[in-house]
């Protein structure tokens, strides 16, 4: 889609989506009312061409690499997920892991297992939070952390661990926007860059430290009260079922967790290798991970079948019933990214960004540019669309006003990562909430708590050193 300039109207897909998902709590109805708004607009305010354009669009979602893969990933990852449930391989790996190895003790040793893996699987946003959700689930659940703070983590330890580590999807997505955009030394940029990603570098150290304190505040707090002293571990107003810990009657080894997991990394980084042609960082992420799960859902109905743990009837039945609970996210999906398609054509973050275009000193520029950037993220939901957005605006900015450029382009940077983890419309937001089984509002309300107080701590730092550098 070709992006125009409608003005202050393309305000209006990303303002109507939000607000509806806030009141209305329904995801679908509020990016879908959010789209037909802007194929509206776009269609010159043609009813019959507003129709057309917007089941074109829909249809057009399924087209796309990213929406089709990530639609297949999702189910199958539901699939693994139900199979690995009934076959009482969670069961086993929790015993393993708590009584027979000790490996993990406590509440703390739980979610800090979950912030590493996390950490460890940041080459791919949704691979991170996919991979450490399937492992790592059961055994907070099994410790009484609130699913909220599941969600927390996970989040915490995908997009902005992206953020900080070059080598991987993200690093490739800065340096090409830095070569595009008229730096020089893209690669000395990108390093100095990384030191000066305030907001990823406060949220990545600032979920660590409330895991090792075990301190939390506001609706958090009350979630993780109620899930220590009740064992309910979602947060108060949750109206579907409290929980979905069924009884399991099988009891299958710990193997039944590792094998399945260990496959997902394995295949994964084989086939980012072998894509790659044998370079795992020019490899193709999104492509391992759907190779990968598709394996791996083969590996785990044969391993109960072969195991007698389950008749072939029984294990597929199993896989079936877990990716049939994945079609609401799938729907969701399907609309997110036509949302994200609308949004980026009617040009809603080149109108924000423009419309505080006077608003320049260079000491200020980069807490403004970060300002700007964190709305039109929140805005849009995406990352890739805000940084792609603000770098051909931050980097002629910096230079015509003589700011820093390392710390203007950090700013953008950094301000793109706080957007999709924070947006109530981001498709890390309803695949996370999917996938740990926590209620995508109070997943939100507790997320954005926390992340406008490090949103803020960012800001102060960029308005100080903006002085300084």
């Amino acid at each position: 889609m070709e992006v125009l300039d409608y003005g202050i109207l393309s305000l209006v897909p990303p303002v109507l989506a939000i607000a509806l998902a806030l009141i209305l709590k329904n995801a679908v109805f509020a990016l879908l009312a959010g789209s037909v708004a802007g194929f509206f607009i776009m269609s010159g305010f043609h009813p019959i061409a507003t129709v057309t354009n917007t089941m074109t669009g829909v249809i057009s979602s399924f087209a796309g690499r990213y929406a089709a893969i990530i639609l297949m990933v999702m189910a199958l990852s539901f699939g693994i997920s139900e199979l690995i449930e009934q076959s009482g391989g969670s069961n086993g790996f929790i015993e393993y892991i708590t009584l027979k190895r000790q490996i993990v003790k406590s509440r703390k040793g739980s979610m800090f297992l979950t912030w590493v893996i996390g950490v460890i699987l940041y080459m791919n946003c949704m691979m991170s939070i996919v991979l450490t959700t399937l492992t790592t689930r059961k055994l907070n659940d099994n410790f009484r952390v609130s699913r909220v703070k599941q969600a927390y983590i996970i989040r915490a330890t995908a997009s902005p661990v992206n953020g900080l580590i070059p080598i991987g999807q993200w690093g490739g997505v800065l340096l090409g926007l830095l070569a595009a955009n008229g730096i020089a030394d893209s690669n000395a940029m990108l390093f100095a860059v990384i030191p000066l990603n305030f907001y990823c570098i406060i949220a990545v150290v600032a979920i660590l430290l409330m895991i090792a304190f075990d301190k939390d505040f506001f609706a958090m707090k009350k979630a993780e009260l109620r899930a220590k002293e009740t064992g309910l571990l979602h947060a108060d107003g949750y109206q579907g079922e409290d929980e979905d810990l069924h009884v399991v009657a099988r009891k299958a080894g710990a193997s039944f967790v590792f094998v399945p997991t260990i496959a997902l990394l394995a295949l994964t980084f084989a086939y980012m290798a072998y894509s790659g042609g044998g370079n795992i960082i020019a490899g193709d992420a999104l492509g391992g991970i759907l190779f990968s799960t598709v394996v791996t859902s083969i590996i785990t109905i044969c391993m109960n079948v072969f195991s007698k743990n389950m008749t072939m009837d029984e294990a597929w039945k199993a896989f079936l019933k877990g990716m049939s609970s994945s079609m609401e996210i799938e729907i969701i999906l399907v609309m997110a990214v036509t949302f994200g398609a609308v949004v980026q054509s009617i040009g809603t973050g080149l109108y924000l960004a423009n419309t505080f275009a006077s608003l320049i000193t260079p000491a200020i520029l980069p807490a403004l540019v970060f300002l700007i950037g964190g709305i039109i993220g929140y805005a849009t939901g995406t990352s890739l669309g805000t940084v792609s957005c603000m770098m051909p605006i931050a980097i002629p900015w910096a230079l015509a006003n003589g700011a820093s450029m390392p710390l203007v382009i950090a700013a953008a940077w950094g301000a793109a990562f706080f957007g999709t983890q924070t947006s109530p419309i981001s498709d890390e937001t309803f695949v996370t909430s999917a996938l740990v089984g926590v209620d995508m509002y109070q997943m939100n309300k507790t997320s954005l708590q926390y992340n406008l107080i490090l949103f803020g701590a960012a800001f102060l730092l960029y308005a100080v050193f903006g002085f300084i550098m």
